[in-house]
């Protein structure tokens, strides 16, 4: 039952130069590549104000019904 989510994409944990796949209950929801987002950092940062983990860009999804 989950209407909507979002998945925060660090550098350090997906390569952002190849396509990133999202499964959801077995099917493929999400297959393209994602650049990062120097606005969403900069935000995300101002939200945060955590150096390490550095989140480049988001996916926000809807999952088929």
């Amino acid at each position: 039952r989950v209407g909507a989510f979002r998945i925060l994409l660090s550098p350090d944990l997906v390569d952002l130069n190849e396509n990133i796949m999202v499964l959801f209950n077995g099917e493929k929801i999400f297959d393209a590549r994602v650049a990062p987002d120097i606005e969403f950092m900069l935000r995300d940062y101002l939200a945060n104000r955590d150096r390490r983990l550095v989140f480049a860009n988001e996916i926000e999804l809807r999952p088929l019904k």
